[in-house]
């Protein structure tokens, strides 16, 4: 039935109507009436405020914090009422009193934001429900203020002086930040502390400290702590160091001499004078010196370097008086005060010295010429009187000066002046200045002229020719050679003459004619150079010398001409024979070198002598010897004469031999086996064969050699060797026939011809013989593996017919050839491959070759094919965790592990895995399903190391074999973990009173240590058991117990079993007593009239009411009274009589 059906209703009428098996029918009627109330509740709740300034401070984000507040209208104890703070969410009910509400919030997530919401719902009896939601903002400020404070100078230099150690010092400071005035500041020095405030600007404070506090320490400590409104509390130190110091400085003053000679003289008795002295000890830059010379005093004070003073005083003042006194007076950082005194005397002398000076002539006679212009000219002089060497003397040549002293004589000087300043000029002026030794200066004068003359004379000088040709020869160079010359202009008589010849110097002077010069040379130095230089020099008579060079160069040939002259072959062949020997034959040659054309030449043959000349080529010459001649000798010698153009003269010589031959030579020629075995094979008849031989005694390289075979004729020569000789000749003509003939025709050197004569006969034989060949298996599988690629393989195979031991065999693989020979059993073969080259390909070729005795050639081919596979197997493995959790714990230490894993790629099942745990090894194989793998390890060898290694070996079907290989770190911790429980009071005084055995009472404790949230907490009361878990903060916990369970016992026992990451389990017990008290007091009411005659009447009705009654037995001040007249409810408190309410 639609419930608006029934709500817009209140009664519900029904009835049913049955009939029986023979047809009677029968109807029953009832009706049953109902409420209805559609009418929701009405809900209201608030928060109050978080704190009581409504502000999370820093301590109480560290603390859990009761956030309470009320609800109202039909909202009724029990129901449920949820806050949210943030992400948070908290469940709580109403209060009993059914009018407030509270949950425990931690500190922390109040300080993380900034407001709460509340709801609650409530329900009525028809089972209306109403949520009324509320929210609350607060304020968070958890950080503390910041606060600075320092302490200023304890006086003004921070120093205690004496005085200042027996006054009262103000010390004083500065604070800042959110310091604030009124703030408590707390001063120490030493072991005396002194409380003050800030002051009221909120920046300084002050405090009054004995001097004699603080002259007995050297620093002094200041803190200051100030709060803010949210109550977060900072304290700010600080300390200073000052000095004390009730010393009095020392002090001491020194006066220097008044003048370098601590005497005045005249010039300084016109002067200022800077009397100067020196201080020391404590004294210090800028301290007042006070200096008295006579009745005058002078004020001044310390240097910046604090070791000296220096005042000025009036030279007159100085040189009226014999003495100076100063003092000097200082004062320390503490202000002490010393003065030192002290006073120096001095001498006074005002009379000035006499003095006088000359000049020297400035040269012999007092003259400069242009050579000493040039020089450094010492001008000198003497002084007199009461001059004294060492005065200085300055010198004076018209705008230059030079400076100099006297003498150590004490009465002569010099100076150096450049001669060319002296040149420019014709006078010098000098002075010398002498003081006496009070320092009085006198000064004398004086000046002398001098003549100048620069210009010096005018030279020349020149060199003959050395010899009438100008050249000196070998005959000149072994005489002494007189070399002479011509000189001029202001040259004279006299005057010196240098020659130089190479790094030979001669002196001579001009000859009395005043014209020219001789000096004798040896030749042989001549002849070692090419050229002479001389040089003249003249003098004026101011003394000014002109130098004048020349040089002469000449030739010099000592060298006799090279001359040579060489024969040629007397014939083409150089050997005379019997036609020639009849003859007039032209005898020629070369000449070379310095030789030239109609030069002289003689050649001698035997006793015959036959003169020419050079060609006019200049080059050749030629002359007839008759045959004869030339046939009855061997050899022939030739001589040239050449002349140079100095007439040196060179002949040059020469022999030559040649021969004489009329004999006729001696020729013998054979022929070789046409092949090796003399025999024409199949394969030799389709080739071109060479047929040699050899030829003998005097036949020689180049003769000719006809070779017949059969009707063919073939032509060649003797080779180089002159030995042998090689024709080819086509095997085809060889084997139609069955021998060779040779002949060798020879010349010797005299064209004398001979000819020799052989023949040779050769078998013949073409039928070749029959070859087979074959290659087995490469390896047992015929498959090369990864592992056979890096070895050498033994290729083998057989061979069959007329195949014979030790015939070559060759095999081929790839690019690869190798060779080998047929064993000695003639049936089979091997040869060594590297497995690399196999393992490159996939086939071999192999060849045997055969030759039978007449070297007829039979090859037989053939090739295998066979497998390679040398990619290893893909293997895996892995490692899973050692536990659960991959750590050992103290628990699994003690048994034994199953350590399992996974193998994955080719790895195949049955293939060996090895487990390496520490030193321990121990061995399984991969499961049969060929994915896993398992080996049982004791769980103390795992404790004891903190990785395993895992290698599985796997092979293929061609046999690679791979190993792959694994690692697995775990962890280990066999330390079970510390923990600890306390239980708190569970009430606010631990007793449990009739109103709380009937409520659920939260009870609450602590756990500590390695406890984590969550962990499991057992709390036991009397035989009953509860359950709960660590609080998220992981320091609390709590667990409601019915009160009636408690008020039934005394005690509570709980545990805490906590759980590190290894699993290692640890157990924390406690217990706590409590009282119990459930007896309620007696209480008794009663209701006074609530007016005189217990009537409202109509202007009472206008009127507030004061119900008034009387409470008795355990009633007490203060207790809760509840008026309800109707619907509306007052609340009130029994009045301080503890007898009466209103």
């Amino acid at each position: 039935v639609p419930g608006s059906v029934l709500a817009a209703n209140g009664d519900i009428s029904a009835s049913v109507t049955t009939r029986d098996t023979a047809g009677n029918v029968t109807t029953a009627n009832t009706s049953h009436a109902y409420g209805v109330d559609t009418v929701a509740p009405v809900a209201s709740i608030s928060i109050d405020n978080v704190t009581s300034d409504n502000v999370i401070n820093a301590t109480e984000s560290g603390q859990t914090i009761a956030v309470t507040g009320k609800v109202d209208n039909d909202v009724n104890a029990g129901d449920a009422v949820t806050v949210k703070v943030g992400t948070e969410t908290y469940q709580t009910t109403v209060n009993t009193d059914g009018k407030t509400w509270s949950v425990n919030v931690p500190g922390s997530v109040l300080a993380a934001n900034g407001d709460v919401s509340a709801t609650v719902t409530t329900r009525d009896t028809a089972g209306n429900v109403t949520t009324a939601n509320t929210s609350h903002t607060y304020g968070v400020d958890t950080v503390a203020p910041v606060a600075s404070i320092a302490i200023d100078n304890v006086t003004s230099d921070n120093v205690i002086n004496t005085t200042e150690s027996g006054q009262t010092i103000a010390v004083t400071g500065k604070v800042d930040n959110d310091v604030n005035a009124g703030d408590a500041v707390t001063v120490k020095v030493g072991t005396e502390t002194y409380q003050t405030t800030v002051n009221a600007d909120g920046k300084t404070w002050s405090v009054n400290v004995p001097g004699s506090v603080l002259a007995a320490n050297g620093d002094i400590s200041a803190s200051v702590t100030t709060r803010d409104t949210a109550g977060n509390v900072t304290t700010a130190n600080t300390s200073h160091t000052y000095g004390v110091d009730t010393v009095a400085p020392t002090a001491s003053i020194t006066i220097d001499n008044v003048t370098s000679d601590n005497v005045i003289n005249a010039t300084e008795s016109g002067q200022t004078i800077a009397v100067t002295g020196k201080v020391d000890n404590d004294v210090k830059a800028g301290d007042a010196v006070t200096v008295t010379v006579g009745t005058e005093t002078y004020q001044t004070t310390v240097n910046t370097d604090g070791k000296s003073w220096s005042v000025n005083v009036p030279g007159s003042v100085l040189a009226a008086n014999g003495d100076v006194s100063a003092t000097v007076t200082t004062r320390d950082t503490a202000g002490n005060v010393t003065t030192a005194n002290t006073s120096h005397v001095y001498g006074v002398d005002t009379v000035a010295p006499v003095a006088s000076i000359t000049i020297d002539d400035v040269t012999s006679d007092n003259v400069i010429n242009v050579s000493e212009s040039g020089q450094t000219i010492a001008v000198t002089g003497q002084v007199g009187n009461e001059v004294k060497a060492g005065d200085a003397i300055t010198v004076k040549v018209v705008t230059e000066t030079y400076q100099t002293t006297v003498n150590t004589d004490g009465k002569t000087w010099s100076v150096n002046v450049p001669g060319s300043v002296l040149a420019a000029n014709g006078d010098v002026s000098a002075t010398v200045t002498t003081r006496d030794t009070a320092g009085n200066v006198t000064t004398a004068n004086t000046s002398h002229t001098y003549g100048v003359d620069t210009v010096a004379p005018v030279a020349s000088i020149s060199v003959d020719n050395v010899t009438s040709d100008n050249v000196i020869n070998a005959s000149e160079s072994g005489q002494t050679i007189a070399v002479t010359g011509k000189v001029d202009n202001d040259v004279k008589a006299g005057d010196a003459v240098t020659v130089k010849v190479g790094t030979e110097t001669y002196q001579t002077t001009v000859n009395a004619d005043g014209k020219t010069w001789s000096v004798n040379v040896p030749g042989s130095v001549l002849a070692a150079n090419g050229d002479v230089s001389a040089t003249v020099t003249t003098r004026d008579t101011a003394g000014n010398a002109t130098t004048a060079n020349t040089s002469h160069a000449y030739g010099v040939d000592t060298v006799a001409p090279v001359a040579s002259i060489s024969i040629d072959d007397v014939t083409s062949d150089n050997v005379i024979n019997a036609t020639e020997s009849g003859q007039t034959i032209a005898v020629t040659g070369q000449v070379g070198n310095e030789v030239k054309a109609g030069d002289a030449i003689t050649v001698k043959v035997g006793t015959e002598t036959y003169q020419t000349t050079v060609n006019a080529d200049g080059k050749t010459w030629s002359v007839n010897v008759p045959g004869s001649v030339l046939a009855a000798n061997g050899d022939v010698s030739a001589t040239v004469t050449t002349r140079d153009t100095a007439g040196n003269v060179t002949t040059a010589n020469t022999g030559h031999t040649y021969g004489v031959d009329t004999v006729a030579p001696v020729a013998s020629i054979s022929v070789d086996n046409v092949t090796f075995d003399n025999v024409i094979n199949a394969t030799e008849s389709g080739q071109t064969i060479a047929v040699t031989g050899k030829v003998d005694n005097d036949v020689k390289a180049g003769d000719a050699v006809t070779v017949k075979v059969g009707t063919e004729t073939y032509q060649t020569t003797v080779n180089a060797d002159g030995k042998t000789w090689n024709v080819n000749v086509l095997g085809s003509v060889l084997a139609t026939n069955n021998d060779v003939s040779a002949t060798v025709t020879t010349r010797d050197t005299a064209g004398n011809v001979t000819t020799a004569n052989t023949s040779h006969a050769y078998g013949v034989d073409t039928v070749a013989p029959v070859a087979s060949i074959s290659i087995d298996n490469v390896t047992s599988d015929n498959i090369i593996n990864a592992t056979e690629s890096g070895q050498t393989i033994a290729v083998t195979g057989k061979v069959d017919n007329d195949v014979n031991a030790g015939d070559a065999v060759t095999v081929k693989v790839g690019t690869e050839t190798y060779q080998t020979t047929v064993n000695a059993d003639g049936k089979t073969w091997s040869v060594n491959v590297p497995g690399s080259v196999l393992a490159a390909n996939g086939d071999i070729s192999a060849s045997v070759t055969t030759r039978d005795t007449a070297g007829n050639v039979t090859t037989a081919n053939t090739s295998h094919t066979y497998g390679v596979d040398t990619v290893a197997p893909v293997a895996s493995i892995s490692i899973d965790n050692v536990t659960s959790d991959n750590v050992i714990n103290a628990t699994e230490s003690g048994q034994t592990i199953a350590v399992t894993g996974q193998v994955g790629n080719e790895v195949n099942a049955g293939d060996a895995v090895t487990v390496k745990v520490g030193t321990e090894t121990y061995q399984t194989t991969v499961s049969t399903d060929g994915k896993t793998w398992s080996v049982n390890v004791p769980g103390s060898v795992l404790a004891a190391n903190g990785d395993i290694s895992a290698s599985v070996t796997t092979r293929d079907t061609a046999g690679n074999v791979t190993t792959a290989n694994t690692s697995h770190t775990y962890g280990v911790d066999t330390v079970a973990p510390v923990a600890s429980i306390s239980i708190d009071d569970v009430t606010s005084d631990n007793v449990i009173n009739a109103s709380e055995s009937g409520q659920t009472i939260a009870v609450t404790g602590k756990v500590d240590n390695d406890v984590n949230a969550g962990d499991a907490v057992t709390v036991k009361v009397g035989t009953e058991t509860y359950q709960t878990t660590v609080n998220t903060d992981g320091k609390t916990w709590s667990v409601n117990v019915p009160g009636s369970v408690l008020a039934a016992n005394g005690d509570i026992s709980a545990s805490v079993t906590t759980r590190d990451t290894a699993g290692n389990v640890t157990t924390a017990n406690t217990s706590h007593t409590y009282g119990v008290d459930t007896v309620a007091p007696v209480a008794s009411i009663s209701i006074d009239n609530v007016t005189s005659d217990n009537v409202i009447n109509s202007a009472e009705s206008g009127q507030t009411i004061a119900v008034t009654g009387k409470v008795g037995n355990e009633v007490k001040a203060g207790d809760a009274v509840t008026v309800k007249v109707g619907t509306e409810t007052y609340q009130t408190t029994v009045n301080t009589d503890g007898k009466t309410w209103s």
